[in-house]
């Protein structure tokens, strides 16, 4: 398996923990980065289905309060104006 280089930017804090970590638990920053990334890509995110799923299901209450927020803020422009 190949490797690419990537540059990545991280908090001066999380540096930190980065580089003692590692320095700890004799490890190369890459490696834990790597494993990191992994870890977090394989987890349980939702997919986009899911999302769209979930938007879908929320579509009715969302236009309600879209509707209730559109006729309160036509009454207070009217009483603006």
């Amino acid at each position: 398996m190949g490797y690419d280089t990537i540059q990545i930017h991280l908090d001066a804090l999380l540096k930190e923990q980065l580089s003692t970590y590692s320095h700890t638990n004799m490890v190369d920053e890459s490696a834990v980065v790597s494993a990191a990334l992994r870890q977090y890509l394989e987890s349980d995110q939702p997919t986009s289905s899911e999302l769209a799923a979930g938007y879908k299901e929320m579509a009715t209450i969302n236009r309600a309060i879209a509707a209730d927020f559109a006729a309160t803020e036509d009454h207070d422009e009217r009483r603006i104006v």
